[in-house]
Formats: C-alpha cells, structure tokens, sequence
C-alpha cells in the first residue's frame, strides 16, 4: 500500500533580482512535475516569486488534478469518480518570509491587501488563483533552492549584452 502523503503537491519557488529571473519547481505527481524559468525585466523580487508562483497555480486545472487523484488512486474509493471534487492540497516552499506573510495574508484574509512590492494586478490574480487550492506556506533556507537556482541559470544564462534575444520562459519536464 502507498503511503498517504501530506500534500498532492510541493512548489519550490525561487527567483534572482539580479538576473531579472524566476524560477519554480513542481514535485509529487509524474504529470505535473516540472521545472520552469523566465525573465522578467526590471521587476522586484516579491514580483519575481509571485509571478513564478502564479505561472506554476495557472498551469494546474481541473484535469491535472483529476490526473493526481487517478495516480494516488484516491479516484478509485469514491462512489461517484466523475463529479469527484475536491481541491489539490499544494505546499509552497520559498525563502522569502516577508513575501511568506504577504502570501499568507492574501490566502486568508478577503478584506484587505496588505501592503507589498508586487504589482496591485499580478497580486489580485495571484490571490484569485491561490484560492482555487489548498496551500500551506513554508519557509525553507536559500540553501535549500540553490539547485533550482543552478538549473536556471545553465537553461537561461545571464548575458553580458543586452541586445541578445534571450527567452521569455522555459520549462522542462522532469
């Protein structure tokens, strides 16, 4: 018998102010696991990681998590598998804890926007995705990502002119 997790998901969220990029990883599902880079140019880093943590909440809809469900076989014990529902319990990992609170307050609190360094736009879409989920928040050392942080800059290296074309985003199964 598998082993019930805690989570269907983990997103590792990282990004690089100086390179202007982000950078995100999906764990815990063979159809979703990925990992994903992009430029943004001349963003803050609290736009950074909400863009990568937006980016990574839109490509999951209701048929990747059906395919989650299908893979932990959780489909198989319901008595109706076709209007089974229920929302994906995702765990992000990031190294930004005042981005973390940011994040927390926007997840549970309806009223109010908490002040930030992200774009008022990026944020209410940010915040309109996440409750699609059920998130948990965690805080992780910078230690921790460095290896999403490498992958990221051998796929889109940073560029000593700026006239070069360089991609807007990356992905890469894994």
């Amino acid at each position: 018998m598998i082993p019930k997790k805690e989570f269907d998901l983990e997103v590792s969220l990282s990004s690089c102010r100086d390179t202007s990029t982000y950078m995100f990883q999906v764990d815990g599902c063979r159809s979703l696991a990925r990992n994903s880079c992009g430029v943004l140019k001349s963003a803050t880093t609290h736009t950074l990681l909400a863009y990568a943590l937006l980016s990574c909440l839109m490509g999951i809809d209701k048929r990747a998590a059906m395919r989650v469900f299908i893979q932990t076989g959780e489909i198989r014990r319901q008595i109706d598998p076709a209007g089974y529902n229920r929302r994906l319990k995702i765990k992000i990992r990031l190294s930004d804890q005042d981005l973390l609170g940011i994040l927390e307050a926007g997840y549970n609190d309806t009223t109010r926007i908490h002040a930030n360094r992200t774009n008022k736009n990026l944020f209410m879409a940010l915040v309109t995705e996440m409750r699609r989920f059920d998130l948990t928040f965690s805080l992780v050392p910078k230690a921790n990502l460095q290896g999403l942080h490498n992958w990221s800059t051998v796929v889109i290296p940073s560029f000593s002119s700026q006239d070069m074309v360089m991609p807007l985003a990356v992905s890469q199964l894994t």
